[in-house]
């Protein structure tokens, strides 16, 4: 457990991003755009922690000696006929995270993969927040929590077919994502941008003369989440239970 104070700080990367968007926009939507990124955050960890935890690592004693991940070896594969490394696509083990019976790394290592989450998930909860109501934006971090980013999760980290295409396929390692470029800012803006193509842009405001400057509250939450993310990111590299 010593890298649990690591990974405690990777939660300033979510915070700092509700920041920015918070930052980003008029005063009286800063409210809404914080609210729609936690209530996608709350729902999505909830998801994760009931389903999407083993689904992404339910194959992590394949491939990793963590301790407690002994008995996590099932990862299913349509072109394996056996329980194993090779093609995996999602893992079927680890359902019993919230019954209190995981290893303190085990434990580690949710916390910091729901850091992640998180931060995969207020990029579009931000981005959305004017063009979905509060329930679409529910149902759609529902599905990232439980489905999306864990069967992502499970190729890169967990022992699924992208990472194993060094031993499969010869490709040098296989994918590596040490820090979560693919599975948390290409994933997170790949559901933003899908979105708002299928919802299409917000119309232009028509134009009242010289906009007046922003409260300088909003400036200074816009620095605090730089900062925020930058420390949160060294949180995440250094407190990675997979490292």
């Amino acid at each position: 457990m010593e890298s649990l104070g690591w990974v405690a700080l990777a939660w300033l990367l979510p915070i700092g991003l509700i920041l920015l968007g918070a930052a980003s926009v008029p005063q009286e939507e800063a409210p809404e755009r914080a609210a729609a990124g936690l209530l996608g955050i709350v729902v999505a960890i909830l998801g994760y922690a009931l389903l999407g935890f083993g689904f992404q690592f339910g194959g992590l004693g394949l491939v990793s000696d963590l301790p407690g991940a002994e008995g996590m070896v099932r990862e299913w594969g349509p072109l394996d006929t056996t329980w194993g490394l090779g093609w995996g696509v999602i893992g079927l083990g680890g359902f019993d995270l919230l019954r209190g019976t995981t290893s303190p790394e085990l434990t580690s290592l949710f916390i910091h993969q729901a850091a992640l989450l998180a931060s995969s998930i207020a990029i579009p909860a931000l981005a959305l927040s004017k063009r979905l109501r509060s329930r679409g934006l529910a149902v759609i971090a529902l599905l990232v929590g439980v489905f999306v980013y864990p069967i992502f999760g499970n190729w890169a980290w967990g022992g699924g077919w992208l990472s194993q295409l060094g031993n499969t396929l010869d490709l040098g390692y296989g994918f590596v994502d040490f820090a979560g470029a693919g599975a948390v800012h290409v994933l997170g803006a790949t559901l933003a941008l899908s979105g708002l193509v299928v919802l299409g842009a917000r119309l232009p405001s028509p134009k009242r003369g010289p906009l007046p400057p922003p409260p300088a509250h909003l400036p200074l939450l816009g620095i605090l989440g730089g900062f925020a993310i930058l420390v949160g990111w060294f949180g995440l590299a250094v407190g990675n239970p997979l490292a």
